[in-house]
């Protein structure tokens, strides 16, 4: 049986002490929706990419960080330039 979301960032968020896999900053897990310092989840390569999604290419990021590197990976594919991490 696999784990639910929950279960699943929380074990990430004890993996990695509450950082963000990006800046190394503290996350919180229960924030605003809006809050930069909400954890979320971050594929490391996109399906859209590099091919299907792996579990094991899951990390937590803070949602800052999160939103900018797809907003950057975003521009780069519509302007057709190698996508980086």
């Amino acid at each position: 049986m696999s784990e639910s979301r929950i279960e699943r960032k929380h074990l990430l968020f004890e993996k990695q002490k509450g950082c963000c896999h990006w800046c190394g900053g503290n996350m919180r897990l229960h924030a605003g929706f809006n809050a930069d310092d909400l954890a979320t989840f971050e594929h490391l390569h996109d399906s859209w990419s590099e091919g299907g999604r792996v579990n094991d290419e899951i990390v937590l990021s803070c949602r800052l960080c999160n939103y900018e590197r797809n907003k950057r990976r975003v521009r780069q594919a519509i302007a057709g330039k190698p996508l980086s991490p």
